[in-house]
C-alpha cells in the first residue's frame, strides 16, 4: 500500500513523469533482465528474452491529466492550459501544486455572492479561470513559477474501509499492478512498459509498441465507475467494487 501511495502522490502530469519513473525503477528494476528509458521517457523492462513463444507486452501509463502555466498576468494570477481531457466544471476551488518547488495554489473564480443570476447558472470557461498563489504582481509570481511549469491536483491519498481515494489512479493503479507482475516468472518473453503522455493521445504507447512489436499486448488501465444517482440506463457500465473490467480487441 505504501508504494501505491507514493506512486499516486508523485507528480506526473503528461510530459513530466520523471518522479513516477524513478519510483518504479527503484522498486522493481532489480527484477528485470534489462532496463531502458527511451528519449520520450517510456520505461522498458524485459524478462525471459531467451524463452520461446509469443512476445507479450504489459503496459500501463505513468502520466496523469493536469495543467500547464500558459502566462502570468500583471496582478500575479496564472493563466493555464489543460494537459489531457479535463472537465472544466470540476476545476473551480481546486487546490493545486506548481513546478519544481510544488508551489501551492488555488483555482479561483468570481465569488458566488458577487455573481448575477445568469453567471451562477453557467460553467466558467477555462479562459476565465486563474490559479492564485497569493502573489500580488507578475514579478512576485515569477519568483516561484515559470511559463511552461506543470500544475497538478493537490489531492490526499486516503483509505476509507475498502475504498481508496487519491489522484492519478488512472493509471498509477495499473503501474502498481505491473510492479507486482514483473516479480513473477513467465513461460514466454515479456516486456513491461510504463508509458508516458497517454493522456495526450497515446503518444508514449504508440512509440513503445513500434519498438517492441508484441504478439500480444495486455494493458492495465483505469476506467470510470457509473454507480451514481441517475435515471439513465447504465447497466452495461462498470460499478465500483464489482470486480475488474476486461476489454478484448483484435488488431490485424
Amino acid at each position: 500500500m505504501e508504494l501505491l501511495k507514493r506512486l499516486c502522490d508523485a507528480p506526473g502530469v503528461s510530459g513530466h513523469e520523471d518522479a513516477v519513473r524513478e519510483i518504479l525503477i527503484k522498486a522493481v528494476g532489480s527484477y528485470a533482465e534489462s532496463v531502458h528509458v527511451d528519449s520520450l521517457g517510456n520505461l522498458f523492462m524485459t524478462k525471459g528474452e531467451k524463452k520461446s513463444g509469443p512476445r507479450v507486452m504489459f503496459a500501463a501509463h505513468t502520466d496523469e491529466v493536469g495543467l500547464m502555466v500558459e502566462r502570468i498576468d500583471d496582478e500575479g494570477f496564472i493563466k493555464f492550459m489543460t494537459l489531457g481531457g479535463i472537465d472544466p466544471r470540476v476545476l473551480p476551488a481546486k487546490r493545486v501544486r506548481i513546478g519544481k518547488d510544488a508551489i501551492c495554489g488555488v483555482i479561483g473564480i468570481k465569488p458566488f455572492h458577487l455573481s448575477d443570476k445568469e453567471e451562477r447558472k453557467e460553467v466558467t470557461p477555462l479562459s476565465d479561470l486563474r490559479v492564485d498563489i497569493g502573489a500580488s504582481s507578475r514579478s512576485e509570481t515569477e519568483r516561484f513559477v515559470d511559463v511552461g511549469d506543470p500544475i497538478w491536483f493537490d489531492t490526499l491519498f486516503e483509505q476509507q474501509g475498502d475504498i481508496l481515494k487519491a489522484k492519478a489512479f488512472d493509471d498509477r493503479a495499473g503501474c502498481y499492478m505491473m510492479v507486482e507482475l514483473i516479480k513473477h516468472e513467465f513461460r514466454f518473453p515479456s516486456t513491461f512498459v510504463w508509458s508516458v503522455q497517454e493522456e495526450m493521445g497515446l503518444r508514449g504507447a504508440r512509440v513503445a509498441t513500434t519498438r517492441v512489436r508484441p504478439d500480444i499486448m495486455i494493458v492495465l488501465e483505469g476506467t470510470g465507475a457509473c454507480d451514481l444517482p441517475t435515471d439513465a440506463d447504465v447497466a452495461r457500465r462498470p460499478f465500483l467494487g464489482k470486480g475488474p473490467v476486461k476489454t478484448v480487441s483484435l488488431v490485424r
